[in-house]
């Protein structure tokens, strides 16, 4: 049985009670269990392969532990069910099936990125009417903000060749790092792919030999070349597009619910310092690779951007456990760091700067939703005279949106261009020059948003979704370099941050284009500023009565002008240079991707009698040392191994649940805070490969506390993690 749902239930009226709570998609029955076994197969084996599992099985049974035995078999693994029943053994119903009736019947899944997609998304309607779909809900608007943790990795790494099973297999990089994961894998297959390699021809290289267990591929875009002379564009096609060429390739041979892990090596794709320079291209891997981590669960993705110049730790790299949620390990000054959202206390809005008044201003893409508010915000309260840049020709849809602006100020100008194309955004660009001028600020708002899974996407789609983010970023600088503008804001995704699946071409291109606007903001001398925006449900592509519905039960509500746009004049104002705004109806929507810090934002000239103790009183503790400190006070008779091994534990804990570490105790149970069987696998593969023991997860199992497992691993392994620490 591959597709899985597990539940308790006392009586025939509970059961259809939480049937119908499946169905519908209500979450107030906490103890429905679901899974694919498929997916689950190797770690499910490594906890049913152990010979005592069935004993453990057989004792929660008799103890009652009921949820227990069906998160586990929800996720693939065999329970003997017998052991439940002494006596009279009930007999098993089928239910009623007709094979030859061609309906089929989806269930609307209910997830925060709209679920997996499989192929173009078809949905049925929903009615809108509804009690459910109209009932009042209280949401809250959040500002964000990127930050990083530095992340403390074990002491106990890999220092000498592996011999793994199955194939490995090492893409593109140069002869030094080559050389280098030689030396830990000296089976690996080498093989060169680039922009001429057809999906095909990639296919014919790889599929020589046995299963491929792992992957790793290598950037090779290390190039500080300008933005203006447009060699990103070059290497775009010749790294980016060969990824997707690559990825096409390992489906086709059929991997598409295998256990493959892949490592994924780039060079300055993130910024953790404000002042150091970004590679677009590699950006732009991190957010293919991110969205394949979300659409393939099988696929075990480890993603690594490296510093330029500086040496890659292979040792550590290699070994970093995958993330699930398709999230960077990000390595700058010999310390690695992780990044995640911090909401934002703004203190600095009475300092904000004034808006010019009557100031001309072009907006790529103004005809869409989000570009035709914020028109509508400049003419309304600064008579701006704006430009919209559309590909379309401007039919009456887009004539009626003219007509209704023109009635609060200056008449927007409309001009027909396609900006991905240098020499149409130069002749829009002399004409603007011609009719006002000068030009005071830009706005990238363009966007084409094509939702599917990339196994169902072709080329086509793929890099028609990507053009209105990349080539139009690199254009515009190319175009506006020599304005004395004002600002440049870019309208950006919620998307480079949790990277939905099914929408690869759109979060590889917000990626982009943020990296192409920290590249300016370095290069020019205006503002420049990201507006990462969370979901519209009034405007764009999202207004649609299905689509805010899902949104709703997913936890995220629709984002309202008038919020919208005063978070917008903060941040294109204020001291930040790049902002996430989104509105929830739930928290738990955003948990793993937002931290519990509070950034306290002050102008950049501090008055002088300010405390600035206060702006930390209020922040949660946020260091290992203060959070271990809380929990074990109580611990009188705690070996220094066992501090270890409780922070080691704590820590990664933390990282595979996606949560602040300060939220877990080491005395509850870890099921408590959502660790599932593959979560409870993982954990024990990264104890066993970091201190050079062999547990299975029965251990973790037996010990479902990070205080008992930790003891046990300390009574158990406690000499030959001495002996390997020495």
């Amino acid at each position: 049985m591959d597709a899985r749902l597990g539940f308790t239930a006392a009586s025939l009226e509970e059961l259809k009670d939480k049937l119908h709570g499946y169905v519908e998609g209500k979450d107030e029955h906490t103890d429905l269990y679901t899974g694919q076994a498929r997916k689950n197969k190797e770690a499910m084996a490594l906890i049913g392969g152990d010979e005592d599992w069935q004993t453990v099985a057989q004792a929660w049974m008799e103890k009652g532990k009921y949820d227990k035995l069906l998160a586990f078999w929800s996720k693939g693994l065999s329970v003997d069910w017998n052991g439940l029943y002494v006596g009279n053994k009930p007999s098993r119903m089928s239910l009623p099936t007709y094979p030859f009736a061609k309906d089929r019947y989806w269930v609307i899944k209910n997830d925060a990125s709209l679920g997996q997609l499989s192929g173009d998304r078809q949905v049925s309607e929903v009615d809108s009417s509804s009690e459910e779909f109209s009932r009042e809900v209280t949401t809250e608007a959040l500002r964000l903000i990127p930050i990083w943790d530095e992340i403390l990795l074990p002491i106990a790494r890999r220092t000498e060749s592996t011999m793994e099973e199955g194939r490995i297999i090492v893409i593109n990089g140069t002869m030094d790092s080559k050389y280098q994961l030689m030396s830990y894998f000296p089976q690996a297959e080498l093989i060169d792919v680039d922009g001429n390699d057809s999906t095909a021809m990639i296919k014919k290289k790889l599929q020589h030999g046995g299963d491929i267990k792992r992957i790793v591929w290598l950037s090779s875009t290390t190039s500080k070349g300008t933005i203006m002379d447009g060699t990103l564009l070059d290497d775009q096609e010749d790294i980016l597009f060969s990824g997707f060429r690559i990825i096409k390739a390992v489906l086709e041979l059929g991997y598409e619910a295998k256990a493959l892990r892949w490592d994924v090596f780039t060079v300055q794709a993130q910024t953790v310092r404000r002042s150091e320079w970004t590679n677009p291209v590699d950006a732009g891997i991190y957010g293919l690779m991110g969205t394949l981590a979300r659409e393939y669960p099988s696929w075990s993705m480890n993603i690594v951007d490296m510093e330029e110049g500086a040496e890659w730790p292979l040792s550590d790299a290699l070994d970093l456990p995958p993330d699930r949620y398709g999230q960077a390990w990000v390595y700058r000054e010999q310390r690695w760091q992780r990044r995640k959202l911090a909401m934002i206390k703004d203190t600095s809005q009475t300092n904000l700067e004034a808006q010019r008044m009557n100031g001309v201003y072009v907006v790529i893409g103004g005809a869409g939703g989000i570009g035709e508010v914020w028109t509508e915000h400049m003419v309304r309260n600064y008579k701006a005279q704006v430009v919209w840049i559309g590909r379309r020709a401007c039919d009456e849809v887009i004539q009626s949106k003219l007509d209704a602006l023109a009635v609060l100020g200056p008449a927007p100008l409309y001009l027909v261009a396609d900006a991905s194309d240098l020499v149409a955004l130069k002749q829009a660009y002399i004409e603007i020059k011609n009719r006002f001028g000068t030009i005071h600020g830009v706005v990238h708002a363009a966007v084409d948003l094509f939702d599917q899974s990339i196994q169902a996407m072709d080329e086509n789609r793929f890099r028609n979704g990507l053009k209105a983010k990349t080539d139009v970023s690199i254009r515009l600088a190319q175009v506006f370099r020599h304005e004395i503008l004002d600002f440049v804001l870019f309208f950006s995704s919620m998307n480079s941050f949790v990277k939905t699946p099914g929408q690869s071409n759109y979060v590889t291109g917000c990626l982009f284009k943020d990296s192409v606007a920290h590249r300016l903001s370095l290069e020019w001398s205006c503002k420049v500023k990201v507006m990462n925006w969370g979901y519209w449900g009034d405007v764009g592509a999202g207004a649609s009565a299905l689509h805010r519905e899902l949104m709703n039960r997913a936890g995220i509500a629709s984002i309202e002008s008038a919020e919208a746009m005063e978070a917008l004049e903060s941040l294109l104002h204020g001291p930040l240079d790049q902002m996430v705004f989104v509105k929830t109806s739930d928290r738990t929507s955003i948990r793993g991707i937002v931290g519990e810090e509070v950034v306290e934002i002050y102008p950049e000239t501090l008055p002088a009698d300010i405390d600035i103790g206060h702006v930390f009183e209020d922040l949660p503790d946020n260091t290992l040392s203060i959070a271990l400190q809380k929990h074990m006070n109580s611990e009188t008779e705690s070996t220094p191994m066992l501090k270890n091994l409780q922070a080691f534990m704590l820590k990664h804990a933390s990282v595979l649940l996606q949560v602040g570490f300060e939220e877990i105790h080491v005395d509850v149970d870890l099921y408590e805070y959502g660790f599932d069987p593959i979560l409870l696998t993982e954990l024990v593969t990264l104890v066993n490969r970091t201190y050079g023991i062999e547990m299975t997860p029965l251990a973790l199992i037996e010990n479902p506390t990070i205080l008992s497992f930790s003891r046990y691993v300390e009574q158990i392994y406690g000499d030959a993690i001495t002996a390997l620490q020495v």
